[in-house]
């Protein structure tokens, strides 16, 4: 399981941010193809000067077509060069250790330093693109000599921009690797339609809209070991696709590897048979997964969460979802009223949009937990499911895993739905809520569940012939069998039983699911040590018959 803490994580975050030195070239296990032969090129030779005081866009812009001519390597020797927006051409490894690309003071929305789609520049063609490379450099967007940004006057304005021609099947072929990005009134990184871009080892700082931001379809995405943070601007990866690439579509491949955003969001809206693959990622809130039409697996990493809400926090139409091996926390602190606080809040369907059938979400061997801020005033949920309908075979999967006795609420289904409950260990104060409405039914499988410590075993919120309850594997201490309801449980399907374990023989007061087993401790030899639940009562009010007697 994961161990590692956030606050562990983040400090030998710091250890290695403090430690780097990106002065000298570090040995780059990755090749970008360029032959050992080809040229290399300094933008000195077309007059840029990199004293951060002279305008070196048109030199820059000069060395950049006469490199991509032949093909080669543009170096860009320690220096502040100072860039509005140069056009980037496939074929040329942009190279700039100790090289910093200044953006001057005062610049408009749709100026962006590096820019693939300037006009005259946009790759267009019916196979991938010739490799772009920028390694080593730092991009500084000097955030506080720009105009006014924070209400997204500059929302274009983007340190690095990459697209290809969506009207061809080709894709721009980029790599950025070892590169800084700081202060920027827009995105560090903006990734459009038609791009096949690796990130390797690269950081951005104070950037207002994201650290890695992908809007565009018919892309490939891989990052690897990305950070991003910042004390005026969180920064963050957000990943919401909302221009069609190639043929229309708007799939994304995305990997990740690698993903620290120790002050930043994950914010992930991707449909239309997109693929996301993670692992090792370490993100506190807000946290946003939206996978309509989309497979996501997520894997060894930590999430951190924040207030219960319609707007964030949360997964919407999880399509196929999985997160195995995970770590889920309360992140946030209290205020003078009374909050709710989800660890996982999941909308199966959102009432304005088509619903969705078939979806899937699976915890796979997840732990959840309850961070410090938190007041006792508030009301916390390891996993909230809204309202859902049985029928439309939306499944939620809890496989092993603990939920810690820091929740007032486990496993908490609003209304109907499906879910299947195993082998997780649940101490929180109220395991397990099960709730519908009369075309809400839910459908709920509880197999081989631990519960410990709590103050209830379930609240079933229950009352028709539709809804139905299975129970498999489930052993627990009378201490623990209490079962709380609103409106009644009897009418409800009851299949498979609980064991209930105790010191002295059941009574009416002794709460039961059809066909649960009451078992004595400690049998006494002549006397009957086993009762099953023949008639389910109210909460209390069950009927329990003599079954098996000890001789």
């Amino acid at each position: 399981m994961l161990k590692q803490t956030l606050v562990g994580r983040m400090l030998f975050l710091s250890l290695i941010i403090a430690t780097t030195s990106l002065s000298a070239e570090p040995a780059d296990p990755f090749s970008d193809g360029t032959p050992e032969s080809a040229a290399t090129t300094s933008v000195k030779d077309f007059g840029a000067r990199g004293d951060g005081v002279a305008d070196d866009t048109a030199a820059i812009q000069s060395a950049i077509d006469s490199v991509a001519n032949q093909g080669g390597t543009l170096l860009f020797p320690p220096g502040n060069y100072l860039v509005t927006s140069v056009g980037l051409r496939p074929g040329v490894h942009y190279l700039g250790y100790g090289a910093t690309i200044t953006r001057p003071a005062n610049q408009g929305k749709w100026v962006r330093s590096f820019d693939a789609a300037k006009q005259g520049y946009l790759y267009s063609g019916a196979e991938d693109s010739a490799m772009l490379t920028i390694e080593g450099l730092t991009f500084d967007g000097q955030r506080v000599t720009q105009d006014e940004y924070q209400k997204y006057q500059l929302e274009h304005a983007h340190l690095l921009f990459l697209q290809a021609d969506p009207e061809q099947a080709g894709r721009l072929r980029a790599r950025i690797v070892n590169c800084q990005f700081q202060d920027c009134v827009a995105d560090a990184i903006s990734l459009y339609t038609n791009v096949d871009v690796q990130i390797m080892n690269c950081t951005a700082r104070d950037c207002f809209r994201g650290g890695i931001t992908i809007t565009g379809g018919h892309s490939r995405i891989q990052v690897v070991n990305f950070t991003a943070h910042g004390k005026v601007h969180p920064t963050g990866i957000d990943v919401e696709v909302d221009g069609a690439g190639f043929g229309g579509s708007y799939k994304i491949e995305l990997t990740l590897n690698g993903l620290m955003l120790p002050d930043g969001d994950f914010d992930v809206a991707v449909f239309d048979g997109s693929v996301v693959l993670g692992t090792n990622i370490m993100a506190r809130a807000p946290f946003n997964l939206y996978a309509r039409d989309a497979s996501v697996r997520i894997s060894n990493s930590e999430f951190g969460i924040g207030r219960y809400s319609g707007g964030e926090n949360r997964i919407v139409h999880p399509g196929d979802v999985t997160f195995q091996n995970c770590r889920f926390h309360i992140d946030g602190e209290s205020n003078d009223e009374a909050s709710k606080w989800a660890a996982i809040h999941v909308y199966w369907n959102l009432s304005q949009g088509q619903q969705q059938t078939n979806q899937s979400l699976k915890l796979l061997d997840c732990d959840f937990e309850v961070g410090p801020g938190l007041a006792k005033q508030d009301t916390t949920y390891a996993i909230y499911c809204e309202g859902d309908v049985a029928e439309r075979k939306n499944r939620l999967l809890v496989d092993s895993g603990r939920i810690s006795s820091s929740f007032n609420y486990g496993v908490f289904i609003n209304q109907g739905g499906t879910v299947c409950l195993r082998d997780v260990e649940i101490e929180a104060q109220t395991p397990m809520h099960f709730g519908s409405a009369d075309k809400w039914p839910i459908d709920a499988l509880i197999d081989g569940v631990q519960v410990a410590e709590a103050s209830r075993y379930a609240m079933i919120v229950t009352h028709g012939p539709d809804n139905r309850f299975t129970h498999h594997n489930v052993e627990i201490d009378e201490s623990v069998n209490t079962i709380e309801t609103s409106y009644g449980i009897a009418k409800n399907q009851y299949r498979g039983r609980r064991t209930i374990l105790g010191d002295k023989p059941p009574t009416s007061a002794t709460h039961g699911l059809l066909g649960d087993v009451y078992r004595l401790k400690t049998p006494a030899v002549g006397s009957t040590f086993e009762w099953i639940c023949t008639q389910t009562g109210n909460g209390a009010g069950a009927v329990w018959s003599p079954s098996t007697k000890l001789e």
